[in-house]
C-alpha cells in the first residue's frame, strides 16, 4: 500500500469511530456526516492504490461510477 492510500484509509477509519461516537451520543447529523467522510476516503484510498487522486468530491464519485459501478465491481444499489 502506497503512502497516500495508508493515509486515506487511516483517515476513513478515523471518521468511522467518529461517525460510530456521534451516533452513540445522539448525533445522527454529525454521525451521517462523518459516515459521509468515512466512506469518501475509503474510495479515495481504493483508487490511490493505482495511483489515481481527485482534486473533488465530483471526481471520486465520477471515477466510482465509471470503473466501479459501470463494470459491476460494486451493486449500483449501495
Amino acid at each position: 500500500m502506497n503512502d497516500e492510500a495508508k493515509s486515506l484509509w487511516n483517515r476513513a477509519l478515523e471518521d468511522l469511530v467518529v461517525a460510530e461516537e456521534n451516533l452513540g451520543n445522539n448525533h445522527p447529523n454529525a454521525a451521517a456526516s462523518q459516515a459521509y467522510y468515512a466512506a469518501f476516503n475509503a474510495v479515495s484510498a481504493y483508487f490511490a492504490l493505482d495511483g489515481k487522486f481527485f482534486v473533488s468530491h465530483t471526481g471520486v464519485e465520477h471515477a466510482l461510477h465509471k470503473d466501479l459501478i459501470k463494470n459491476g465491481m460494486i451493486d449500483k444499489e449501495i
